[in-house]
């Protein structure tokens, strides 16, 4: 069975974003933003930001790879919900 468009683009869109993610968390420097950081998004302030953005975006590739590989089955469409 052929792969619908749709989960074809959003797993493209999210790695892409991931991959992103993770670029910033390599040359990010978190003293220089004003903004809150995901470690404070995360109700984690005292993680350090680039440890946080790392641990964010390797959890989201590994998401994707799940969702890229997703089969038809009994837990196949469902264990991403």
């Amino acid at each position: 069975m052929k792969r619908p468009l749709g989960v074809i683009i959003i797993s493209y869109i999210f790695a892409f974003s991931s991959m992103l993610l993770l670029f910033s968390a390599i040359f990010y420097d978190a003293d220089t933003d004003s903004m809150r950081s995901i470690a404070e998004r995360f109700a984690l302030p005292n993680i350090p930001e680039q440890l946080m953005r790392a641990i964010v975006a390797l959890f989201s590739l590994v998401m994707v790879y799940g969702y890229i590989q997703l089969k038809n089955g009994a837990f196949g469409q469902w264990w991403l919900i």
